[in-house]
């Protein structure tokens, strides 16, 4: 963005390639000419580099603050829709206690007692509770009130927001009542926007949904509130047309919520955005768009609800202008129109970690700097390589050719170099010297304790100025040496091992006289060089640009600062640190750069400096601060170095911003704090030791379990102080023997058997302070620097007392078990018996569910009428749900299909009880009620002590009868579904579970029936299959299996079976069910019915019945027109056939008695009808024998046969060979007749 900051830089960097670039013969105008172009040409290059980054940059970010908005405002409508829809399982849930109670029914203490089995709080945060309100019409207010007050709540009044006259709407209950008794009585009915609500849910028959409206029981929270209604209707099912749903309606469950409660666990401000919630359905909306910057339109409606991380939009804008920030959808939920706003906040940019624009076109600045100081470097790369070999070559020839000897040898002693000059002081070659200990091969004994001192400290990083000794030569002469040692250091900072410089002093003492003469003359010298030295500062004086040029080229910041602290000399990086131009700080005071806090004291440590001026290192001393041209501060590091100068003596001040190894340290500081909590406050004692086994760390766990402080043991003991000797002599001896090593009594006893990477555990015994023993589980590992090498040890204590006395407890309690329980129990003698014991109860558990599994039906055969799949699976043992299918004959089955709820044993003998009852009804040709009622009363006290309860289904199907009895009590919804398009209603809840009848005795599973057709699919399952959850905990549900029916229509039961387990199995994944779950897929095949009659007249009623029977399950208008069509062939057979009709029942030819073969095919589209008899031939005038009648027929055979062919859709009539008549009928299905 700034590309121009970096000029100085660019000058500078082509002054120092001018030679690279120009001729040597140009003249000194021409080459300023040529660096001024070139400059100006890497500037432009710059300026380019710079925008271009920055605007890439700008268009990247833009797009990623869209593409998320985007998908966060999708993510938020979807987790608001969630939220709103948790409520509908509730108020279906109340419905059904309304009308399996009935209206009359239901009273205060059932529907208090329902309220308090659901924990409100946690299946429905953020709902007041839930209730009901009763539609009551005008004139009957008084008696409602009158009857309201009998049930338990003699203070009971209608209470209205604003007068009104027709219906009242009035809220009779309201669970939990204490928190809502402001509501009970209201009648939502006298204000406008509940009262469309109501009506709204009323007509729809589904959930309806008021604006934003202020509940009375919450008044402190301002129009944040809503209710959600659900009609009840008389019937209990759903009327098909809103005249009828509105007739019917008898009230509503319904629940207050407050929008506060309902999101307030939503993250908004932690996720970086702002959510606003209005309701629109009365004002229309742009969605789906970014929303404009704020200010430029009015809300899209009444806001309800804002988070708490408001956006500073404004103040993002103007950061990214031209990036909307705003996100805004419609959201249709339950009959009205939200609009979901959502913002973005700073946080919500700061999460995107976007590239800073700035930072980007500072960067394409620099590169392009870069590309000039490369060809710098490249330049210069092949001088410095010579320099560096020439260099190297140099140094070994100096330590070779030194006169000194020269000996390099490791921390340990061993040595590893040996220069010529040491070959000729001490008679060793150099294949003899390398690999000896330096101290054993030339030191006498009197020496060894002296050098081990200096050698010491030289490995403590000092160097070991010169000092005198003796050593031995490899004949045993003594030599007199000056010697030197320092460190060997790698350029990381590693020692490596300690070089000596050694001297042979041996005639030096013999020449000390001459020594005078040569100091003497050393005098002289000194004259001479400081002579030089002035003349060589004249010429540097001289040479002025050469020492400009090494301050710029420094990577410190350095300034030159003259006696009286005035800034006399300024580098580019000074400037960029500071941020001031080099000419604001030439002649300023250096106190401009101190920070105001300290800049009084500052004066004084100058002088003191000044007055005793020495070179100070960076690194050294307190930490430094100094002051920005803004005003900020930086944490910095100084060196000083005083310059004498013909103005005087000066100071270089080298400065280094230490602010990223500032923030560096204060990580580690913090870890190294985070460190320190876990270890004080660990549960467990931690004990380290160095490689050598000296304890470093005992935290305070240890300090308590041991009675030892950390003083006591830190850097002065090891682990063996309070570890029990004879203990760890024993692991010494285990070792030595596992490792075929000697490991010695101690500290090795413990680490012996540690490996890199890898723990020991072990059971051992401490001895406290006070003499007392602790069993304890140790686990030991290696601690390992980043070289993979062992430097200590660190070993983890548990406690083991508790553990160890509760296995005396259990031992002590099973010793006592075995007095009290069975016979196979007492044989129980140890931990491995115990552990048979459960084996063979594990046993046990799997054959119960073998004889449970063995008591299913396995398969049904595929029977004329019925085809049966069956499917049981069991989440553990034992299954909680069971069920039977017992086939009375081609035409009648019976169903059966529980679930209880608990599990195990006691579960599982109710569930086979109750199969039990089942089967004696079913073979009894009970119905489905009676059943019900014998296993109620039968197994209800027993389920009620067990505090379970059991849902059960009972059902018949009649094939002749063409229905399905059923009762259902508290069981899953059934699944019919009926083809060409039409559908069938499932088996509702008729009643409360088996079990808690005392709950509701006005609840009992009332019978239900439903028609039976052809091609009808019928599925039974358990809740296992519909409250399958997958890894987001999303259930499976019944509109899933209600959709795999459908895709399967045209299949067998086996089929639908496998669709609905494999796409439940793709649906859960890997998650094993949590609930046992049942399934029966029955589907109704189509099929003939076949039978013979020898009837009288008298008797023509009972033929009509049997066909008829079977078609009602078409419906009525269907039902209707066959019988009729059934009743006027028949009267045609007895009547033109035999001569029989009602005034001559006994008439005709065939006498009192008639001989007719039925036979009744049933489909799923239509019914055919084949009906013979052996009567006379009938005819018409024109004759219609062998082919279908014609109109003329018609109009000659009679009323009779004109009414056959307008009933039916095919009609053929033929005289067989054997002389019977056959009448052959088609009537169809109609999407009318449905």
């Amino acid at each position: 963005m700034f590309p121009w900051a970096g000029f100085p830089l660019l000058f500078l960097l082509l002054s120092c390639l001018r030679n690279l670039y120009l001729p040597y013969g140009e003249t000194r105008m021409t080459k300023q000419k040529n660096r001024l172009l070139i400059a100006g040409v890497l500037a432009c290059v710059s300026s380019i580099a710079a925008l271009g980054a920055d605007f890439l940059v700008r268009t990247a970010n833009a797009r990623v603050i869209q593409e998320r908005l985007d998908s966060l405002a999708t993510e938020v409508s979807g987790r608001v829709l969630e939220r709103i829809g948790t409520y509908e399982y509730g108020l279906r849930g109340a419905r059904g206690l309304v009308i399996g109670s009935s209206a009359a029914g239901l009273t205060h203490e059932t529907f208090r007692r329902y309220a308090q089995s659901r924990d409100i709080g946690r299946e429905f945060p953020g709902s007041r509770g839930f209730g009901y309100i009763a539609r009551v019409p005008e004139a009957e207010e008084n008696d409602f009130v009158a009857r309201a007050r009998l049930d338990g709540r003699p203070g009971f009044s209608i209470k209205q927001l604003s007068p009104h006259s027709g219906e009242r709407f009035v809220i009779l209950y309201l669970e939990p009542e204490d928190l809502n008794k402001e509501a009970i009585g209201l009648d939502i009915a006298s204000e406008r926007n509940r009262r469309d609500a109501a009506f709204a849910a009323m007509v729809s028959g589904n959930v309806a949904l008021t604006g934003p409206i202020t509940l009375v029981q919450a008044s402190g929270k301002a129009m944040s509130g809503f209710l959600m209604l659900l009609p009840v209707y008389r019937e209990g099912s759903r009327p098909l047309t809103q005249a009828e749903r509105s007739a019917g309606t008898i009230g509503w469950t319904y629940t207050p919520i407050v929008i506060d409660e309902v999101l307030s666990s939503l993250p908004d401000a932690s996720e970086g955005y702002s959510l606003s919630l209005y309701d629109a359905s009365d004002a229309p909306v742009a969605v789906g768009e970014p929303g404009p910057a704020a200010g430029e339109r009015p809300p899209p409606g009444i806001r309800f609800f804002g988070s708490r991380g408001e956006a500073s939009i404004a103040a993002l804008a103007r950061i990214y202008p031209g990036v909307s920030l705003t996100r805004t959808l419609r959201l249709p939920v339950y009959s009205r129109d939200w609009v979901v706003e959502v913002s973005a906040t700073s946080a919500f940019l700061a999460r995107l970690r976007l590239i800073d624009h700035r930072l980007a076109a500072a960067t394409g600045a620099a590169l392009s700097i870069l590309i000039v100081a490369s060809l710098y470097l490249v330049s210069q790369n092949g001088r410095k390589k010579k320099q560096g070999r020439v260099e190297s070559e140099r140094l070994a020839a100096l330590v070779e050719n030194s006169s000194d000897a020269i000996v390099s040898h490791t921390r340990s002693g061993i040595i590893s170099s040996w220069n010529r000059s040491a070959e000729t002081m001490f008679g060793y070659p150099v294949s003899e010297a390398v690999g000896r200990d330096f101290a054993e091969t030339l030191l006498p004994l009197q020496r060894l304790e002296e050098d081990r001192e200096r050698l010491a400290s030289a490995i403590g990083g000092d160097i070991v100025s010169s000092y005198s000794s003796v050593c031995l030569h490899r004949n045993g002469s003594p030599v007199d040496v000056s010697m030197t040692m320092a460190p060997i250091m790698t350029a990381d900072g590693h020692m490596i091992g300690i070089v000596r410089t050694i001297r042979n002093i041996g005639e030096a003492k013999s020449f000390e006289a001459k020594l005078i003469e040569l100091n003497n003359a050393l005098e002289r010298q000194v004259r001479e060089r400081t002579a030089a030295l002035d003349e060589r500062n004249r010429q540097l004086e001289l040479t002025g640009n050469s020492f400009l040029r090494i301050i710029e080229s420094s990577p410190y910041a350095l300034l030159m600062v003259d006696g009286g602290g005035t800034i006399k000399l300024v580098n580019g990086i000074a400037e960029s640190i500071f941020g001031y131009a080099r000419a604001e700080l030439i002649g300023r005071s250096i106190e401009t750069l101190v920070p105001d806090r300290f800049r009084p004291g500052h004066p004084g440590l100058h002088g003191d400096f000044m007055r005793d001026p020495k070179s100070r290192p960076m690194g050294q001393g307190r930490d430094l601060f100094a002051r920005r041209k803004d005003g900020s501060e930086l944490p910095i590091e100084i060196g000083l170095n005083p310059l004498e100068t013909p103005e005087g003596l000066n100071v270089i001040v080298a400065v280094i911003d230490i602010s990223q190894r500032k923030q560096q340290e204060n990580r580690i500081q913090r870890f190294s704090a985070f460190q320190e909590a876990v270890l004080s406050y660990a549960g467990f004692a931690v004990i380290a030791t160095d490689a050598d086994g000296i304890i470093t760390l005992f935290n305070p766990a240890a300090e308590k379990m041991l009675g030892y402080s950390a003083l006591e043991m830190v850097g002065v003991s090891d682990p063996g102080k309070f570890h029990d000797a004879t203990e760890v002599a024993r692991r010494a001896d285990e070792l030595s023997a596992e490792l075929k090593r000697d490991v010695a009594v101690g500290f090795p006893a413990f680490i012996a058997n540690v490996r890199p990477g890898e723990a020991e555990e072990r059971e051992w015994t401490y001895i406290r302070k006070d003499g007392t023993r602790l069993p304890v589980l140790v686990k030991i590992s290696a601690l390992l620097s980043k070289r993979s090498e062992i430097f200590g040890y660190l070993g983890m204590a548990v406690d083991l007392t508790e553990r160890n006395e509760n296995s005396r407890k259990l031992a002590e309690y099973s010793g006592h078990l075995e007095e009290l329980v069975t016979e196979r129990t007492k044989e129980l003698e140890s931990t491995q018996r115990r552990l048979l014991a459960q084996e063979r109860l594990q046993r046990e558990l799997r054959l119960a569910a073998e004889i449970q599994e063995s008591l299913l039906p396995r398969a049904i055969p595929r029977t004329a009428r019925y085809d049966i799949a069956l499917y049981a699976k069991p989440a553990r043992f034992i299954s909680g749900d069971i069920y039977d299918v017992i086939v009375k004959s081609d035409d009648s089955v019976y169903i059966f299909l529980a679930d209880i709820s608990g599990k195990g044993i006691p579960a599982a003998l109710m569930t086979t009880a109750a199969r039990t009852l089942f089967a004696q009804g079913a073979r009894r040709d009970q119905s489905p009620a009676a059943i019900l009622a014998e296993i109620d009363a039968l197994l209800s006290h027993d389920l009620a002590a067990s505090e379970l309860f059991m849902t059960c289904l009972v059902c018949r199907l009649d094939y002749r009868s063409g229905e399905i009895l059923y009762v259902n009590a508290g069981h899953t919804e059934t699944i019919v579904h009926r083809p060409s398009g039409r559908s069938g209603a499932g088996f509702v809840p008729t009643g409360l579970p088996v079990g808690l009848g005392s709950l509701a005795p006005g609840m009992k599973a009332a019978e239900q029936s439903l028609p039976l057709l052809p091609g009808d699919i019928v599925v039974f399952y358990s809740d296992g299959l519909t409250e399958m959850t997958d890894s987001r905990d999303e259930q499976f549900g019944i509109d899933r299996v209600k959709a795999i029916v459908a895709r399967n229509a045209d299949a067998d039961s086996q089929e639908v079976m496998d669709a609905i387990l494999r796409e439940s199995k793709e649906f859960g994944g890997e998650k094993e069910p949590d609930d046992d779950t049942s399934i029966i897929a029955v589907r109704i095949l189509p099929s003939v019915i076949s039978e013979a009659w020898s009837i009288p007249f008298s008797e023509m009623d009972a033929l009509v019945d049997s066909l008829v029977r079977p078609c009602r399950a078409y419906g009525q208008p269907f039902s209707y027109e066959f019988e009729l069509l059934a009743t006027e062939l028949t009267s045609n057979v007895f009547n033109h056939a035999y001569g029989m009709d009602s005034e001559h029942p006994s008439g005709g030819t065939a006498g009192a008695a008639v001989e007719i073969r039925t036979e009744l095919s049933l489909r799923h589209d239509g019914i055919t009808l084949d009906l013979r008899d052996r009567g006379s031939e009938f005819t018409t005038p024109g004759g219609i024998g062998g082919r279908s009648p014609s109109p003329e027929d018609l109009s000659e055979g009679g009323y009779g046969l004109s009414l056959l062919s307008r009933l039916s859709d095919e009609i053929v009539y033929e005289r067989t060979d054997d002389g019977s008549n056959h009448w052959h009928i088609v009537k169809r299905l109609k999407e009318t007749d449905a």
